[in-house]
């Protein structure tokens, strides 16, 4: 797993969205860097991180607990963000003891009654997550997304997050659905 930690003090933390990886997750919170330690590590198939198992937030909500222990912090702050936070619930629900204050920021709910069905990818179409399409596409952020055609310099290179992405949309995204009868 590929992280940054840097800073002193009570620990965020950051777990980054789609597209992302630890350096996302470290912007997220460097305005807080002089005042709190940030911990932004890559989640599962980005930057430098592999996937364990099927790479459910279960898991890798695991794997987060095992890099806390791995540095001696007993107990964190965790800002997460879009896909980041099915990994941030899962992770609080899993190990309370764990977490002092959950930040959700444009993150996904579970959804409040059991769903009768659902789809099966949840993410950009597998054949526009390189970097050539993406740039294409990029015009078309503002009046798809709601996001400025610029924030494509944050998301290249593609290639080394395409796994992270695909993995996102085929199982991050959709497991608050898939295991609404596990989530309390």
């Amino acid at each position: 797993m590929s992280y940054v930690d840097s800073g002193s003090g009570e620990v965020i933390l950051s777990i980054h969205g789609i597209f992302g990886g630890y350096d996302q997750a470290y912007d997220t919170c460097s305005d807080f860097s002089e005042k709190y330690r940030i911990l932004a590590p890559s989640r599962f198939g980005y930057l430098g991180s592999d996937t364990m198992g099927s790479g459910t937030p279960k898991e890798q909500a695991k794997a987060y607990v095992e890099l806390l222990d791995a540095l001696g912090i007993p107990q964190v702050y965790v800002l997460a963000t879009s896909a980041g936070g099915s990994v941030a619930i899962r992770l609080a629900l899993d190990y309370p003891e764990r977490i002092r204050g959950l930040i959700l920021f444009c993150s996904a709910m579970p959804p409040a009654e059991r769903p009768v069905k659902y789809i099966k990818y949840a993410g950009p179409p597998k054949f526009i997550c390189n970097d050539y399409g993406m740039f294409l596409i990029s015009p078309l952020f503002k009046s798809i997304m709601g996001m400025e055609s610029s924030l494509i310099n944050s998301m290249l290179p593609i290639s080394k997050k395409r796994t992270g992405v695909v993995l996102d949309a085929s199982v991050t995204n959709l497991d608050m659905i898939r295991e609404f009868a596990k989530t309390p």
